[in-house]
């Protein structure tokens, strides 16, 4: 009997192996929680608990895919206080500074995230837009080469193909579509 069920669970174990992960993928469906979604439940989390680093920044991010770079910085700023040697307060604070139009202010918090060891992929896509804000195609376009290797490729291929069209390059600009 011991082998039977050991042959049992040896042929269950092959079966599962067998299935391509797709499958199992599907089996589990993935949903994308909204900017507003993520700002409301870490908002929650703040007010149990007004200290939670991870909450702040999280609540910072949602601010700024929300369009409110003013409350993004509030966030960001009490994420600092609480942990100023994360890169990531200061990451957040030279995104509200793009989106409030002041490029040169937010380099200034990029340099001090890359300073704490924020690499150029994780913050290329909002510090190649202060770049590009400034002028200076060149160092933007760099910079959104580096974040297409990061969690915000999507954006920063957008934002080269945007900038490479800007400083006259349009077949680039379309290769970088594509």
């Amino acid at each position: 009997m011991t082998c039977m069920r050991a042959s049992a669970l040896i042929s269950a174990c092959i079966a599962v192996a067998a299935l391509p992960s797709p499958a199992i993928a599907q089996a589990v469906p993935v949903y994308a929680e909204s900017p507003a979604d993520a700002l409301a439940r870490n908002v929650r989390l703040l007010a149990d608990s007004p200290k939670d680093f991870n909450a702040l920044v999280a609540a910072g991010k949602a601010s700024l895919q929300l369009g409110d770079a003013q409350a993004a910085a509030g966030f960001f700023g009490r994420a600092a206080d609480i942990n100023p040697n994360s890169p990531m307060p200061n990451a957040g604070m030279g995104a509200a500074l793009v989106q409030t139009g002041d490029p040169s202010g937010a380099l200034t918090y990029f340099a001090r995230a890359q300073a704490l060891g924020a690499s150029a992929a994780a913050i290329g896509c909002d510090r190649g837009l202060a770049y590009d804000l400034l002028g200076k195609q060149v160092a933007a376009q760099t910079d959104y080469r580096a974040a297409l290797t990061g969690s915000d490729r999507d954006e920063a291929r957008r934002r080269l193909a945007l900038s490479l069209a800007i400083s006259g390059d349009q077949r680039q600009a379309l290769t970088t579509l594509d």
